[in-house]
């Protein structure tokens, strides 16, 4: 067996290391898929209960028109600007504790891993 400043490298740890690698990956963007399917999902609600209130105000049938572009400021003041302005981003709602699990998962593996090896290195 080979060894690496003194440790043994072994089959079985190499593979540890490996799987515990990927199983942190997968669990960190399947968290991030999840949160942002949340978010999509959140944001077409949004949509749906503002066009619904539109036409709930409106005599017709609303129209959603294009996002504003550089025009827009000249055409509130010439209306006089008492239209209020509509945002065009929804608040950010935040996953960044999700990233710090598996980094948590993986430190503790590997500690776990030192600890074994120094408990077979005094045996």
């Amino acid at each position: 067996m080979n060894t690496f400043k003194g440790w043994r490298i072994t089959r079985n740890g190499i593979i540890a290391i490996a799987v515990l690698i990927v199983l942190s990956i997968v669990l960190y963007f399947g968290i991030l898929m999840v949160a942002n399917r949340g978010e999509q999902a959140r944001q077409q609600e949004a949509a749906q209960i503002a066009l619904q209130n539109l036409e709930k105000d409106s005599e017709g049938p609303a129209v959603i028109a294009a996002a504003p572009t550089q025009s827009a400021p000249e055409s509130e003041s010439q209306s006089g600007g008492a239209t209020a302005p509509i945002p065009t981003v929804l608040p950010e709602t935040g996953t960044g504790l999700f990233g710090l699990i598996p980094v948590a998962v993986l430190t503790y593996a590997a500690a776990l891993f030192v600890t074994s090896r120094r408990r077979l290195a005094q045996d």
